[in-house]
């Protein structure tokens, strides 16, 4: 167990599961997980504002890693961020933030509200809401969608639908979708709205799902005029 992954990360009163893969650092664990197969999608879109979706904020640990990469090496995209975490009582106590990500943890101790930068580069959202809340989704094209709750055979009632039409109904052709959980069930419902998935398997690391949004393209009304 890493003692800086256990320190920031917390464990579900229920089932005992602990929100991170302890074997990893943070940002490490943000990186592979959940930022880097997304990442060619990201920098290659000609699309100047990019929208990202987390769904299982906690902390706020991969947006804050994706927010630092963005700013560092996409510093001409515009980032609009929408969070949501339902159960902000589990990240109690707040440690002190780590040093490296504080920059970009202004949601550090309080998570639910509006951020953004100083520079305008960048803001977000954060929700204590339920991601099956249609309504608080962002109503313009999505590019990433970041997967993050508890374990779906443990928690089914974070994964019910209409998550899965929500995620889908403003993702753009060809958004990223990114997920710990590689479980058939998830690739299945993810499949059934028009994402393609791959479990990207990495020697010495366990395995991480990504999706791409390629959903049907409608070939038009066949029916005959009269």
């Amino acid at each position: 167990m890493g003692a800086e992954s256990a320190r920031y990360s917390f464990r579900h009163p229920r089932t005992g599961e602990w929100a991170h893969n302890l074997a990893h650092s943070l940002q490490e664990e943000s990186w592979r997980t959940y930022i880097q197969p997304g990442w060619d999608f990201l920098s290659q879109t000609p699309d100047p504002v990019l929208r990202i979706v987390e769904v299982g904020f906690g902390r706020g640990f991969n947006s804050a890693e994706l927010l630092r990469r963005l700013s560092m090496e996409l510093p001409d995209k515009q980032v609009e961020l929408t969070a949501f975490e339902p159960f902000p009582e589990l990240l109690e106590p707040w440690p002190e933030p780590p040093q490296e990500l504080q920059q970009w943890l202004p949601w550090w101790g309080k998570s639910a509200g509006n951020y953004r930068d100083s520079s305008a580069s960048w803001q977000a959202t954060i929700h204590t809401a339920a991601a099956q809340q249609a309504e608080l989704w962002p109503q313009q094209d999505t590019h990433l969608v970041i997967l993050d709750l508890f374990s779906p055979g443990r928690h089914p009632e974070q994964w019910q639908d209409p998550l899965f039409a929500n995620l889908s109904a403003h993702a753009v052709r060809g958004a990223q979708l990114t997920s710990y959980s590689c479980a058939r069930w998830l690739r299945e419902q993810l499949q059934e709205y028009g994402w393609q998935t791959t479990v990207l398997r990495v020697s010495g690391q366990r395995d991480t799902l990504h999706a791409v949004f390629l959903p049907e393209i409608p070939t038009g009304d066949a029916r005959i005029p009269t």
